[in-house]
């Protein structure tokens, strides 16, 4: 379809391109889209219809000027007596699917100037990475036809006719983070075949996702919830900035193709204290942010046994008995807040591989590892009584990444194998951050 999109140009005045048109002996296919390459001044196109269909009527072939007259068409404001006469000459010819594709699509060709005030970003072709911008000049917005990935997040000011992105039919990924739209009601439209969306920290949303089979990811805040549907073949599934219904989240056990689930930062559950709920047997990562207020049971992770990452970020830990698959391969707890000492015994984990624990106190526990480990992340840990961690009798350990503050409650050092990749830093006296503000107060005081 994006064939059919002739854009004018700067060229003749519309009085001299009617007056070539009309006097026009050699009338051609290429000389008529060369006046849509010029004006879409409404005399000239009526004069220019005329003429193609005078030569249709003299035995031209209709695949010969078709461009020329689908292009008066698409994304071209014209004259509906005009837009009549193509879709009849279409219907004929067996073209009125095209017809009607092109008709559906965004005009952006104004009558007498080519933008119109539209944001024009066919340019980009199948993938718009549009930064964001305030809208207050423009009345619309356009990209390809065929765009298959467009993400406008940011954007503000947006006019409602945005809001409709029904017509890109090919649109596969779109992300509206963000966006805020002039008009408080303007209603989200958006084609059915969509595979990925994110739609969080906006106003304007989609209840219903039932509809929207192909959709596997979906990233969504919501204030009011209480009616969402997740999309049936949904398998990943961000929760963020959103104040969650309890009868909504009692619905995530029924999806049974999510893989990945991320609840994170601003989340909560109305008018609930001690939170919970059950989640799908299927699910394979988790991944909990900064969300306050969950039940204890929240925390008895042992009984999903496809779960293999799991995040803990910025989570209170106090008084928490933290159970977790036995063949859970990466963990996350950076940040984590409180923990108990027996949190940092991860022996009956023989199938973990990955471990990241920044900014965490141990509160005296030693950190004790499976033999499984292959990476491990240790950033500011404090409250340790180890002076020294050994860390040589882990035969997989391949990568280790180590900082650590000037103190008295930390690992002064760590013993790792000849085989094991450093990332940080090793034997710390000083820390590259210590050492950084120590260089800066010198400076500073010349």
């Amino acid at each position: 379809m994006a064939d059919f999109i002739v854009e004018p140009q700067n060229g003749l005045s519309p009085l001299k391109i009617y007056n070539q048109v009309k006097t026009c002996a050699q009338f051609t296919p290429e000389f008529a889209l060369d006046v849509l390459k010029q004006t879409n001044n409404p005399r000239v196109m009526d004069a220019l219809f005329e003429k193609i269909k005078t030569a249709l009527n003299d035995g031209a072939d209709y695949f010969s000027y078709r461009s020329a007259l689908l292009g008066m068409v698409a994304a071209r404001e014209c004259r509906d007596n005009i837009k009549d006469k193509i879709q009849a000459i279409a219907d004929a010819n067996n073209d009125k699917a095209t017809f009607d594709e092109i008709a559906a699509f965004p005009v952006f060709i104004g009558r007498n100037e080519g933008g119109n005030h539209i944001l024009n970003l066919i340019a980009y072709g199948q993938k718009v990475p549009c930064p964001p911008c305030y809208m207050k000049n423009y009345s619309g917005l356009v990209m390809a036809p065929n765009v298959k990935e467009a993400d406008l997040s940011g954007c503000r000011d947006m006019p409602v006719a945005v809001a409709d992105f029904s017509c890109y039919t090919q649109l596969r990924k779109l992300c509206l983070k963000g966006i805020r739209f002039r008009d408080d009601v303007a209603p989200l439209k958006l084609p059915s075949g969509l595979e990925y969306v994110d739609v969080s920290n906006m106003k304007h949303q989609i209840y219903d996702w039932s509809v929207f089979e192909n959709l596997h990811t979906l990233v969504i805040g919501l204030k009011k919830n209480d009616k969402l549907i997740f999309p049936p073949n949904l398998q990943n599934l961000h929760l963020t900035d959103a104040q969650m219904e309890p009868n909504t989240l009692d619905k995530l056990k029924d999806c049974q193709t999510l893989r990945w689930l991320k609840i994170s930062y601003g989340t909560s559950v109305t008018g609930v204290k001690g939170a919970y709920f059950e989640l799908p047997q299927t699910l394979e990562e988790l991944a909990l942010h900064s969300v306050d207020d969950l039940d204890d049971r929240m925390f008895q992770l042992d009984k999903y046994p496809n779960l293999k990452k799991i995040e803990l970020v910025s989570m209170e830990l106090e008084g928490r008995k933290l159970s977790l698959p036995t063949n859970i391969e990466e963990l996350n707890l950076d940040f984590a807040k409180n923990a108990e000492p027996q949190v940092f015994d991860f022996r009956k984990y023989t199938k973990l591989k990955m471990l990241s624990l920044q900014h965490v106190n141990l509160h005296g526990a030693r950190l004790k590892l499976p033999q499984s480990i292959e990476e491990l992340t240790l950033h500011f840990m404090t409250g340790a009584t180890h002076r020294i961690l050994d860390l040589s009798a882990y035969p997989n350990l391949r990568k280790v990444s180590y900082l650590a503050n000037f103190g008295e409650t930390k690992p002064d050092a760590i013993r790792i194998s000849e085989d094991c990749v450093v990332a940080g830093t090793i034997e710390v006296k000083k820390t590259l951050m210590s050492s950084l503000r120590e260089r800066w107060g010198k400076n500073n005081s010349r």
